[in-house]
């Protein structure tokens, strides 16, 4: 079994903290994806989230210049076009698998999109009110694990399809550390990007000693 990724939505849906594992790509690009499709093998533990206003203004240029691009290129069978307009292929591709942060800010976008439709969907089919909802999925690649505080702060884990249900460990997350090192600490803005050493370092260590990683 392996953990791959964790992600942190606040409460405005903004991804404040990343981390990537064992995110390796594969042979032709197979890798144990989440729901954005890209492997970013970046350092255990780091964040390489940007904020939010600052990774909407790159993809915003990074859109417009991929437009100019597909409009100018493509001579010879229309090689300029191959890929346009998807997002895991051609530099949007390469960038993420380089651990590039606006490409991973993107991916996080997919991943909360999937998270939230969802959690929408499991709510409007439970039969009892008082239910847990939406817990976890698997696909034939991975499973995403949803922890829920509240104060609508969401932690997203993605790990190895054959691993348990990780609703427990996000939990201890949130309140042995998250809480420990982040909202206790006055020196860090609740709700922004998380830089802070000591939770990373934690974190990490936390993962790393679980029975899931290896």
């Amino acid at each position: 079994m392996a953990i791959y990724t964790l992600y942190i939505f606040n409460r405005h849906c903004e991804c404040i903290y990343h981390s990537s594992w064992k995110r390796v790509a594969g042979a032709g690009g197979g890798s144990p994806p989440p729901p954005g499709g890209s492997a970013a093998p970046a350092p255990a533990g780091y964040n390489n989230i940007v904020d939010p206003a600052t990774a909407a203004a790159a993809a915003t240029a990074s859109t417009a210049a991929a437009s100019t691009a597909a409009e100018g290129g493509g001579g010879g069978g229309g090689g300029g076009l191959v890929g346009a307009g998807n997002p895991s292929s051609s530099a949007a591709a390469a960038a993420a698998q380089q651990g590039d942060p606006y490409a991973i800010a993107e991916e996080a976008k997919l991943v909360y999109g999937v998270v939230f439709s969802l959690k929408n969907m499991v709510s409007k089919l439970l039969p009892r009110k008082n239910s847990e909802g939406f817990l976890s999925y698997k696909t034939s690649t991975y499973k995403l694990h949803y922890f829920e505080t509240p104060s609508c702060l969401r932690f997203v884990l993605t790990t190895d399809p054959a691993s348990d249900n990780m609703r427990e460990t996000l939990r201890q997350i949130y309140s042995d550390i998250y809480v420990e090192y982040v909202v206790k600490n006055p020196l860090v803005k609740h709700g922004g990007v998380i830089r802070n050493e000591l939770f990373r370092t934690h974190l990490n260590s936390f993962i790393r000693s679980l029975p899931n990683y290896n």
